[in-house]
């Protein structure tokens, strides 16, 4: 409750004059009480009306300022104090219009004014009249008047006009007299960060910071900079401080914004309500609500409000994105295309989400265009990419450990990161995994028997899941195989990594990476003393903070080791565990119900669409062109990619009804229906991974080509480590002729069926206890070297099912 001042005697101007006096020596709250109560006997008093809607417009109460400036300009129409500030009122409010309608019943009456005048040039700056901002500048300074605030005006006007230069000079001009100007500071700082000078911008904002720790706008201005650097959780951390100091609705935007990139989705939400309640109607609001709604999965409510923003300020890349982004999420690719198609035509940031969305529905027109773009930005070292984009697209190591490491450095994955160190190794390796996948996804169907398999006499095995999905019938199988299992989706970055680090891990494993929810970040705050990637992503991370990645000879061939940041572990046979425990469905599908003919040769191919290139296509029509009455099956992830992918077999010659497209099923229930595929037709450059490990579960025969990238030979890591090297091809070329041979010789292929069905059973492969002995042997070397003072170090590991079991070989 506001505290009553006591009116003196003497009459209402006699306690206006008190209320003035206050006003005056900053005592605002004392003086708004005693012009209301001024008011409460004269509600049409004009000096009390515009005492009170100056007071108003000093606090930034813009709403009272304009409703009390308001009824004052009505009660005296004359008085040009009252308008000039109506009009400032106004345009703070963005009614840009009134504003200077206002500021003009100003000029008319005083026509000379200069702080009219002066008023009028702010007016046209934020109502975007750039040049009338100049010209009326200009006149003024030609006049002889002298002010920071024309001067700061005058390089805003420039900037709006482009002349990044001339603004910079106007700002300068103004710091050279007043070094400590806040407004010049802060349109400075936006300057070099529209310019991308962050460095620049962030030492600008530390000088102000060193003279004025408490000015609110240098820290919102540096949670700016630091957010454009990626350096979210800095960003949140200084616009917390910001708000903290003086709060408005941009500030509490921004820092709504910054939580939500920082993963600390209940301060975001906090901060979201308190800035509704200064301003709900705030456009850049909606968009920091819709990126906090698609944080939390909920991408049609995400959207609307990037609409809303849309529609109020017209199309802004950035928000334009986002809204493509929840599109894709939401698998609307057709939408999202259009939406990519509304931002510039050399906008670099829509090129990868493009490529990916238009290979999700196998739209190829024009896709060449984008994807050498894509790929030649990268080879320029032009833009920062999500290296998940580049999967499907990049044949090359090298490429993707250049689109990796970009990525590492500008989104604060790449520092070393505190990393907690036990004061001695204890009689158990603590091991710590993390994933957003502890549930109903395909890395826990591979992991559950590994996971299963961990000697806890030696180990105590922690897992960190910040998935969507809290608990699921995976989550009950897999969560006793931990000694903590903790859910951790609503804690930030560095609330996970300090527990990790109070939990003394001595390990950490990122079984994420660059995928969707991965948070790469976790890892640059410290986990562990010795951080690895493993399974989730399928090549380097490129950063500074993974010391190891598990592999295994074929998918780092000694060749491509250069070429990532981490040093390389590998596995006996293959990287990839698996469950020798995976149900099978005992129902019998009949071919019928599958839209299968009952005598057709069957090739299948249940990779996602993005990874059918038209290249890996037209051999696939070749394949069926070769092979009389043979169907090719897919998966049907989108009604709009399968009629795509029909016509393009329709132009390449072969008949659409050819393919068959299978819906999504339950894991035990595909596996079943698989045996009615008689061969596995794999893609290049990103080849099947864990639909690769069902079709020969399955029993399914699988024909890869080998690819340049980890992504393109984790197929051949399957075959080799089941000795079917026959089915590895070294180009399409051969996979093409083998894949034709193979059926018309019904002899070789059931030969390479009995095979399979031996060797699934017998080897390696899908012998998750046997991998778990390895991946500890590979664990416990790891914290050795630490311990022992020596760095990460490449090696190989010894098969546990050998004379010397458990053994490891270095190799760098």
């Amino acid at each position: 409750m506001r505290k009553s001042s006591v009116l003196t005697p003497g009459g209402v101007d006699a306690w206006l004059h008190q209320a003035f006096a206050l006003h005056q020596q900053g005592q605002l709250g004392q003086a708004r009480a005693l012009y209301e109560q001024v008011l409460a006997r004269q509600p049409a008093h004009a000096q009390a009306l515009y005492l009170l809607g100056t007071l108003a417009l000093q606090a930034r109460d813009m709403r009272l300022a304009e409703l009390m400036l308001g009824k004052a300009a009505r009660a005296n129409p004359r008085h040009v104090p009252t308008l000039i500030n109506l009009a400032m009122a106004l345009s703070q409010l963005e009614k840009h219009a009134a504003a200077l309608e206002a500021v003009e019943r100003a000029l008319a009456l005083e026509p000379t004014s200069v702080p009219a005048r002066g008023a009028r040039v702010g007016m046209l700056v934020r109502a975007s009249r750039a040049a009338d901002a100049l010209r009326e500048v200009d006149a003024l300074l030609a006049a002889g008047v002298q002010s920071a605030e024309l001067w700061v005006n005058k390089g805003i006007a420039h900037n709006e006009l482009g002349q990044a230069a001339e603004a910079e000079r106007c700002f300068d001009h103004v710091l050279s007299l007043a070094p400590n100007h806040p407004d010049a500071q802060s349109q400075k700082v936006k300057l070099l960060i529209a310019r991308e000078r962050y460095d620049d911008a962030l030492e600008l904002v530390d000088c102000v910071l060193a003279t004025a720790p408490n000015d609110a706008q240098a820290h919102a201005n540096r949670g700016h900079a630091l957010m454009e650097l990626r350096r979210y959780a800095e960003a949140a951390d200084a616009c917390e401080r910001a708000c903290a100091i003086e709060a408005s609705v941009d500030r509490l935007t921004r820092l709504t914004t910054a939580l939500c990139l920082a993963g600390r989705m209940d301060k975001a939400e906090a901060a979201i309500r308190q800035a509704r309640a200064l301003d709900a109607d705030y456009p850049p609001l909606w968009v920091a609500a819709g990126q906090v709604l698609a944080a939390q999965g909920d991408y049609a409510s995400a959207g609307v409000n990037y609409d809303r923003f849309l529609a109020a300020r017209g199309h802004e890349d950035k928000v334009l994105l986002l809204k493509a982004e929840a599109l894709i999420q939401a698998k609307l690719y057709t939408a999202a295309i259009g939406v990519l198609a509304l931002c510039p035509p050399d906008s670099q940031a829509a090129l990868s989400p493009t490529v990916y969305a238009k290979l999700m529905i196998a739209d190829w027109q024009d896709i060449e265009r984008p994807i050498a773009q894509l790929l030649g930005n990268v080879r320029e070292g032009e833009g920062v990419y999500a290296p998940f984009f580049l999967l499907p697209i990049a044949d090359d190591a090298a490429l993707m450990h250049s689109v990796a490491r970009a990525y590492a450095r500008g989104t604060e994955c790449d520092a070393a990161g505190q990393r907690s160190v036990a004061p001695t190794r204890g009689k158990k390796l603590r091991i710590g995994y993390f994933s957003a996948d502890f549930h109903d996804h395909a890395t826990c169907m591979l992991m559950a028997e590994m996971l299963a398999a961990h000697d806890h006499d030696r180990f105590e095995i922690y897992g960190f899941s910040f998935g969507p999905i809290e608990r699921d019938a995976m989550t009950d199988r897999i969560a006793p195989c931990f000694d903590q299992f903790l859910y951790v989706k609503d804690w930030s970055v560095e609330r996970i990594a300090a527990q990790a680090r109070q939990l003394q891990l001595d390990i950490a494993i990122d079984l994420k990476g660059y995928t969707q929810h991965g948070r790469p970040q976790l890892f640059a705050k410290g986990c562990a003393p010795v951080q690895v990637s493993y399974l989730g992503y399928p090549g380097t991370l490129g950063s500074a903070c993974m010391d190891y990645i598990i592999a295994d000879p074929t998918v780092i061939a000694p060749e491509h080791e250069a070429h990532f940041s981490e040093k390389v572990v590998r596995m006996p046979h293959s990287y990839q565990c698996n469950d020798s425990q995976r149900p099978i469905a005992e129902r019998v599908f009949e071919r019928g119900e599958l839209g299968l003919p009952d005598s057709a040769f069957v090739f299948v191919c249940f990779n996602n669409n993005y990874k059918i290139l038209p290249e890996v296509f037209a051999r696939w029509m070749r394949i069926l062109q070769a092979v009389p009455g043979s169907v090719l099956w897919l998966y049907q992830g989108t009604p709009e990619g399968a009629d795509k992918l029909r016509g393009h077999a329709a132009a390449a010659g072969v008949d659409p009804q050819r393919l068959v497209f299978a819906p999504h099923l339950p894991a035990d229930q595909h596996l079943s229906r698989l045996r009615h595929a008689d061969l596995f037709l794999d893609t290049l450059p990103c080849n099947a991974h864990t639909t690769a490990s069902d079709a020969l579960w399955a029993g399914v025969p699988l024909l890869t080509c080998l690819g340049n990238a980890f992504q393109g030979r984790v197929a051949a890591s399957l075959l080799r480590a089941l000795s079917l090297d026959e089915l590895v091809t070294t180009h399409l070329d051969d996979y093409e002729a083998t894949a034709i041979d193979l059926a018309r010789s019904p002899e070789r292929l059931a030969a390479l069926r009995a095979r399979l069905a031996t060797q699934r059973q017998t080897s390696s492969l899908f012998d998750g206890k046997r991998f778990a002995r390895n991946l500890e042997s590979a664990l416990i070397t790891m914290a050795d070297r630490h311990y022992a003072g020596l760095p990460p170090v490449a090696f190989d590991v010894q098969d546990a099912d050998t004379a010397n079991p458990g053994g490891v070989v270095a190799t760098s």
